[in-house]
C-alpha cells in the first residue's frame, strides 16, 4: 500500500493510531451565512472602540458559533447547552491558529471589517483541531453542521498535509476577495428615467445574435435585440460597463470617500485598487423559491481588499451616474483628496462570494478554495473521495438559492416604489450642497482682497499677503495669483480642501521633526520679523461680548511667546500655514487635563486669556456643560480631520471665529458655517470637518472636554487672577 517506510511513518504520525501527542490536524471550511434583517451601520467608530469591541458583530456571531460546534465534536457531547460556563451564552477562545478570508484580525482598522448586513456565500476559515485520525474530513463536516445554527453552514472540507499547510493563513494569504450585491431589474434600470438609444445598436457577435443558439444567456432571452426593450437595454448596460471603467481603472484610487461615515483624506488605508466590476447574470426570483417572480441582476465586485462600505457605494455611485442623477464629473472627483458625500445602495443585499487563493492553488493540486474552480479528477491526489465543488455544484447552488431568497425576502421594505425617486432626491440634496460648497471655494482672491478693503478700511494690501492662507495648487504646490481661481480650475466639481476645523484634540503621536541649527534660526528670524495688520476702529464690527477675548489674543499674537504647535497638531494643519513652516499659523490647547497628563504650557503662558476664554463659553451658552480645554487657533489653516478624543472620544465642541478677515467658513460633513462670531456646535470627534480659505487676521477657540475631563477639572482650569 506505501511505497517507501517514510510514506508510512508520515501516515502513522498524521492518521494511524489516537494519541494526545499527534500534531493537530490543520483544516480549512467554506462557510457561508445569513446576516439578520437589520439596518445599515454608518456611524463611525474609532479604530480603538470597535478592537475593544472585538470587532465587527456579524463576524463574531459566526465565529462563536463555528467554535461552539467544534468544542462539543472535540469534546464528544451531545448539545452546546453542555458547553461548560454558559452553553449558549458561553464566548469562547479562539481556535489555536485560527483565521478567516474576510476577517481583519491582522489589520485593525475599523475600515476593514464586515458590515453587519453582509451576508456569505463562501467564506474561508482555518484553524487545527484534534487530530481527526481515520475520520474522514467531509464526516467532520458533516459532525459540525449538526451543532451549527440554521443560518450557518459548512458546505465543504479541507485536511491540509503537513507539507502543503503549516504555513497557510486564510486571512493573509487571500489574493482577491469578491462580493456580489443583487437587486431587482426594475431598480437598476427604471425604464421611466432611460432614454431610449439614439441609433439603433447592433452587436458584432453571430454567437449572440443568433435567436436559436441554446447558450444564449438570459439576458438575451429576455430582451431579444430585435425588440424596443432589447435595444434599451444593451445601450444602457454598455453605459454602466463605461461607468466601471471609471471606477476600476488608473489603479490603485483613494477612495476615502467611499468608506462607510467616511474617512479622511490621505490615509494609507484608503488607497484601494478595485479589479473588476460587472454585471454577472439575469435571473427571475421570488422569496417563496418558486420559478415565477421579479428579475434579479447579479453584480461582481472583486478587488485585494475592499473596506466597509466601499462595495455599497461604488455600486450607488454607478446607478446614480447612470440613470443621470449625478454626473460622471461627480464620479471622478469623488477619488480626490475632497471630501464628496457618495450615495450608497442598501447593504442587505450584499454578500461575500469567495476568497481566492491564487498562490495556493497553484503551487498544491489538492488545494481548492476557489469555488469557481472544480478540481478535476485527473489533478486530484491526497483527496479521491472529495466531490468536486464549485458555484455549479448542488451543495453551492443550494445555499446560494437560499441566499438569494433570503435577501429578497429582507429587501421587500428595501427596493419597493418610492426607492428610485428617494434615491434620486437623495443624489440632488448631494450635488447641491457640493455646488454650494464649491462656490465658496471657487472665490477670487482679488475679491476677497477687495471685499476685505472695504469692510475693514485696510488701505494698505501688502500686509495680506503675510497672513493670507495661500492657497497651494495640489499639483505644482505653487501659490496661485491675484486674479487665479482659488482652489482649482472652475471645470472640477469639487476644488483642492486647504484646511480643517479649529478643532483641538491632539492628533496621533508622530516621531518629532529634527530641525538643524540654521532651520532653527531662520524660524527665530522669521518670528521676529512678522507684521501684523492694524484694522480702524471705526471698522472693528467685533461685538463687545467677544472684545476682551479678541484684545488678549491679538497681544498673544504680539507677545512672541506663543507656543509652537505640537508635532500631532501640525499634521493636520496645511503645512504652508505653520509658523514653523514660514506661514503664520498656529495652534494650542488650555485648561485641564487628568491628572495623570502634563498640563499645557498655555495655562501659565496666557493666564488671562485663559480665564477670558473659559467665561467666554459661559456668556455664549449659559446652559452648556462647561468644557474642560479650549484650542486656541491663529491664522490656521486645517486639513480636514476628526478629532482623536485622546481615543476615547470628547463631548459636543463649540467653535467661534474673531477677528477680522473674509472667507475661513468651517465645513463640517460637507456643509459651510460661517463661524465669525456665530458660534457652531458640532460633534468634531465624530464629524469630518476643516475650513475654507481666508484672508486677514482670524482667530478662532474651540471649547471641547475629553473623556476622562470632568467638570471639576474645567473649574480648576480657571486661573486665580482675584
Amino acid at each position: 500500500m506505501f511505497s517507501s517506510k517514510t510514506k508510512l511513518f508520515k501516515h502513522l504520525i498524521v492518521h494511524g493510531y489516537e494519541s494526545n501527542s499527534l500534531k493537530p490536524s490543520k483544516v480549512v471550511l467554506l462557510v457561508g451565512w445569513l446576516s439578520s434583517v437589520v439596518d445599515d451601520e454608518d456611524k463611525w467608530i474609532s479604530d480603538q472602540t470597535w478592537n475593544s469591541h472585538l470587532g465587527d458583530k456579524t463576524s463574531s456571531v459566526v465565529e462563536q458559533a463555528v467554535f461552539k460546534a467544534v468544542y462539543v465534536v472535540e469534546n464528544g457531547l451531545e448539545s452546546i447547552d453542555q458547553i461548560p460556563n454558559g452553553g449558549q451564552e458561553a464566548v469562547l477562545d479562539r481556535l489555536k491558529g485560527f483565521s478567516r478570508g474576510g476577517s481583519v484580525l491582522q489589520r485593525t482598522s475599523v475600515l476593514f471589517s464586515t458590515e453587519p448586513t453582509c451576508h456569505s456565500l463562501c467564506d474561508t476559515f482555518c484553524f487545527q483541531t484534534r487530530p481527526l485520525g481515520l475520520k474522514p474530513i467531509q464526516t467532520f463536516v458533516s459532525e459540525l453542521n449538526k451543532y451549527l445554527p440554521d443560518d450557518i453552514y459548512i458546505h465543504h472540507g479541507y485536511l491540509l498535509s503537513n507539507e502543503a499547510g503549516s504555513s497557510f493563513h486564510a486571512e493573509t494569504e487571500c489574493t482577491q476577495r469578491r462580493y456580489e450585491y443583487l437587486m431587482p431589474l426594475h431598480i437598476i434600470m427604471p425604464t421611466a428615467f432611460i432614454t431610449p438609444p439614439a441609433q439603433q445598436v447592433t452587436r458584432l457577435s453571430n454567437f449572440r445574435n443568433n435567436a436559436n443558439n441554446p447558450a444564449r444567456s438570459p439576458m438575451d432571452l429576455h430582451f431579444p435585440i430585435s425588440t424596443d426593450d432589447g435595444q434599451m437595454r444593451i445601450s444602457y448596460f454598455r453605459k454602466l460597463k463605461e461607468i466601471f471603467r471609471v471606477l476600476t481603472g488608473d489603479g490603485r484610487k483613494d477612495v476615502h470617500n467611499y468608506v462607510t461615515a467616511g474617512a479622511t483624506p490621505g490615509m494609507d488605508t484608503c488607497y484601494r485598487k478595485v479589479d473588476r466590476i460587472y454585471h454577472k447574470s439575469l435571473f427571475r426570483l421570488s422569496s417563496d423559491g418558486s420559478d415565477e417572480g421579479d428579475s434579479w441582476v447579479l453584480l461582481s465586485v472583486s478587488g485585494d481588499t475592499l473596506l466597509r462600505g466601499q462595495v455599497r457605494r461604488l455600486l450607488g455611485m454607478t446607478l446614480a451616474v447612470a440613470l443621470d442623477f449625478l454626473p460622471l464629473d461627480y464620479c471622478k472627483a469623488s477619488f480626490s483628496s475632497d471630501m464628496i458625500d457618495v450615495p450608497a445602495l442598501p447593504g442587505r443585499a450584499l454578500y461575500l462570494a469567495e476568497c481566492k487563493y491564487s498562490n495556493w492553488e497553484a503551487k498544491f493540486t489538492d488545494f481548492r478554495l476557489d469555488p469557481r474552480r472544480s478540481a478535476s479528477t485527473s489533478t486530484i491526489k491526497l483527496h479521491d473521495e472529495i466531490e468536486q465543488l464549485g458555484l455549479e455544484s448542488p451543495v453551492m447552488l443550494a445555499w446560494q438559492t437560499r441566499l438569494h431568497q433570503h435577501i429578497a425576502r429582507s429587501c421587500r421594505d428595501v427596493f419597493n416604489a418610492d426607492f428610485i425617486e428617494q434615491f434620486r432626491a437623495q443624489c440632488v440634496e448631494k450635488l447641491t450642497k457640493l455646488t454650494v460648497l464649491q462656490s465658496l471655494k471657487n472665490r477670487l482672491r482679488s475679491s476677497m482682497v477687495e471685499e476685505f478693503v472695504q469692510k475693514f478700511g485696510v488701505t494698505d494690501t501688502s500686509c495680506l499677503e503675510e497672513v493670507v492662507v495661500m492657497v497651494v495648487d495640489e499639483d505644482t504646490n505653487a501659490t496661485t495669483t491675484a486674479d487665479e481661481n482659488a482652489h482649482g480650475s472652475a471645470d472640477s466639481p469639487i476644488l483642492a480642501d486647504n484646511g480643517s476645523s479649529e478643532s483641538a484634540q491632539e492628533e496621533q503621536p508622530v516621531v518629532p521633526a529634527k530641525h538643524s541649527v540654521r532651520e532653527t534660526e531662520a524660524y527665530k528670524k522669521h518670528k521676529e520679523l512678522l507684521t501684523f495688520i492694524t484694522i480702524p476702529i471705526t471698522h472693528d464690527d467685533c461685538p463687545a461680548v467677544y472684545r476682551e477675548v479678541l484684545r488678549l489674543l491679538r497681544q498673544a499674537d504680539r507677545s512672541g511667546l506663543w507656543p509652537s504647535s505640537s508635532t500631532g497638531r501640525q499634521q493636520v494643519i496645511m503645512p504652508q500655514t505653520l509658523l514653523e513652516q514660514g506661514g503664520r499659523g498656529g495652534s494650542f490647547s488650555v485648561g485641564a487635563l487628568p491628572a495623570h497628563l502634563p498640563q499645557p504650557k498655555g495655562n501659565t503662558l496666557f493666564p488671562e486669556l485663559v480665564y477670558a476664554s473659559f467665561t467666554l463659553e459661559r456668556m455664549l451658552l449659559p446652559s452648556r456643560p462647561p468644557s474642560g480645554m479650549i484650542a486656541i487657533n491663529r491664522h490656521a489653516a486645517f486639513l480636514p480631520h476628526r478629532d482623536s478624543g485622546v481615543g476615547a472620544g470628547q463631548s459636543t465642541s463649540l467653535i467661534v471665529g474673531l477677528g477680522g478677515y473674509m472667507g475661513g467658513e468651517v465645513v463640517v460633513e460637507g456643509v459651510g458655517h460661517d463661524i465669525r462670531y456665530k458660534p457652531l456646535e458640532f460633534d468634531g470627534w465624530m464629524d469630518i470637518h476643516h475650513t475654507l480659505p481666508f484672508l486677514g487676521e482670524r482667530y478662532s477657540l474651540v471649547w471641547f472636554t475629553p473623556l476622562g475631563v470632568g467638570v471639576e477639572d474645567s473649574e480648576d482650569a480657571l486661573p486665580d487672577l482675584a
